[in-house]
């Protein structure tokens, strides 16, 4: 009980710690920021919004566990037991997710970030100013 305790208080501080700096290397691309900038950034962006973006990053995390029946299968050949149907159902749902799932995944995030800065910036006219004059 004591360890699981102690392994939540580094888990959920970290997954929180996680969503407000999600968005720093965007940041750091998108609006040429340094990156304590991007830091600053994405935190004032995720600000009220990690709500949202955990329930994103949730939906997300289940997609790619369709991978695991392919990670099983090949554990399988590995031991020795070489299971064709195994291998064959989990070789589906891997490359569903690697063509189609992560490339959603990423626009996802990217029209999250994109929403977010177009209200920022609607919300805070002066950082926009500053940012049209680098």
């Amino acid at each position: 009980m004591i360890t699981f305790f102690g392994l939540g208080l580094f888990v959920i501080p970290g997954v929180i710690w996680g969503l407000k700096y999600y968005f720093t290397p965007i940041a750091v691309v998108d609006q040429k920021q340094s990156v304590g900038g991007a830091l600053s950034l994405s935190a004032m962006l995720s600000d009220g919004q990690r709500g949202k973006m955990f329930k994103l990053a949730l939906l997300i995390f289940a997609s790619f566990c369709m991978q695991m029946p392919l990670f099983i299968g090949l554990q399988k050949v590995v031991e020795g037991e070489f299971n064709w149907p195994l291998l064959i159902a989990g070789a589906v749902p891997d490359v569903l997710s690697s063509l189609l799932l992560y490339p959603l995944t990423i626009a996802a995030f990217m029209f999250v970030y994109d929403k977010l800065v177009t209200d920022f910036t609607a919300e805070q006219p002066d950082l926009a100013v500053m940012e049209s004059e680098k």
